[in-house]
């Protein structure tokens, strides 16, 4: 009985991507994990478009708390489980809706899902963020949300996006009602159980294929950075003030190509966000930094401290009377009045003087927009123009 239940894992047989930081998991692997009884099982009534809901009106997309509005601006923060919180932890709107500073004018709407990818998200917040007047926005993404964008079934089936003619295609939808006709129509389609457990186990001595795991990140990094910048565009093209939040699984997580494809794409775009993981390396509250105190051990979400620390970072984006910076930016700012002390003889002086002259900062983005260079190449290009200027005046 024991040894069956033991071959019982989806892991044994499933096709997995050897990926250095993370692994990535195929279809078939949230298949064979729902044939063999994970815990995670689908919602007995999935929803059309996104495959299951969170604490919102199915319908309305209306989130069930809007009765505590009462006059004040809305804050709608979108993402999967890391968004949402785990039962353990005070959440983000446990921790800010009840500071009286920021509740004064705001209350903040969890529209986190677990199990949610990017792609879901996206579909989410188009049909929520309008029931709204004026809304603030902060997109939520943990870094692993980016793999579920192109997979049709996770604890169920889901809705998917590809790229047609360089052109993006949300698949998989409606949604089947029926989790028994959808499991029998969709199975793993795995021909082999004792071939495939060949393939993952240690006696398999055939070369790895380390193409595959290339050619399947690029298909995520091409899916998602044609859904962030649809978020973008939405937001934008509605002036909405929104921000990015971007989470990340501790250890180990600084130097996976998530983290960089994520940090390279908003920056590029000039998006304003808050790196987690910024807050937490800058993080002064402890002598010793230890793991457990910003990430639960065995569960991998962030501690209430960890969203103490991410909610003061909100209150200041949104409270900021002029614009929303990235945390890198006020890491800068913070460096500057602690090391460089406004020193006119130094170039981080000027790029620091543009990025808060909101007129100033303005003219930047458009002439780089005009010229196709990265915001900050083009800060960076300005500071020394000016201090060169500065320079010859002596």
């Amino acid at each position: 009985m024991n040894l069956f239940s033991s071959l019982k894992k989806a892991g044994l047989y499933a096709k997995i991507y050897p990926d250095k930081y993370q692994k990535i998991f195929s279809e078939e692997y949230w298949k064979l994990n729902y044939l063999f009884g994970a815990k995670h099982q689908p919602p007995n009534n999935p929803h059309p478009l996104l495959g299951w809901t969170g604490f919102f009106d199915r319908n309305t997309y209306l989130h069930k708390s809007t009765k505590w509005l009462r006059g004040r601006r809305s804050v709608l923060l979108y993402g999967d489980s890391f968004s949402q919180c785990v039962s353990s932890v005070e959440c983000f709107e446990d921790i800010l809706n009840k500071d009286t500073v920021f509740s004064k004018e705001h209350c903040l709407f969890n529209y986190g899902v677990g199990g949610y990818g990017v792609g879901q998200i996206y579909l989410l917040l188009k049909n929520s963020y309008i029931k709204y007047d004026n809304p603030y926005v902060i997109v939520g993404i943990m870094a692993r949300d980016l793999e579920r964008s192109i997979i049709s079934v996770r604890s169920y089936q889901k809705p998917y996006f590809t790229i047609e003619n360089e052109s993006l295609m949300l698949q998989g939808v409606p949604i089947n009602n029926s989790v028994d006709d959808y499991y029998e129509n969709n199975g793993p389609g795995i021909s082999s159980y004792l071939y495939r457990y060949f393939l993952n186990s240690n006696l398999n001595f055939l070369p790895k294929k380390t193409e595959d795991l290339d050619e399947r990140i690029e298909t995520i990094k091409k899916v998602n950075e044609k859904i962030i910048l649809q978020i973008i565009k939405d937001l934008r093209g509605n002036e909405i003030n929104f921000l990015f939040l971007i989470f990340h699984p501790l250890p180990n997580s600084e130097f996976d190509w998530r983290n960089g494809f994520l940090r390279e794409l908003l920056e590029k775009n000039s998006v304003p966000y808050i790196w987690a993981l910024d807050l937490i390396k800058n993080d002064t509250t402890f002598d010793k930094y230890k793991y457990e105190n910003y990430e639960i051990p065995n569960n991998g979400h962030p501690t209430t401290h960890q969203n103490q620390l991410i909610s003061n970072e909100i209150k200041r984006c949104i409270l900021d009377s002029s614009y929303v910076i990235t945390s890198r930016e006020r890491n800068t700012r913070n460096y500057l009045k602690e090391k460089v002390k406004y020193d006119d003889s130094k170039i981080e002086y000027y790029e620091y003087k543009i990025r808060h002259n909101k007129k100033w900062m303005t003219k930047i983005i458009n002439k780089a927009e005009e010229e196709g260079t990265n915001v900050d190449t083009a800060i960076k290009r300005e500071a020394s123009f000016v201090l060169k200027k500065r320079l010859e005046k002596k």
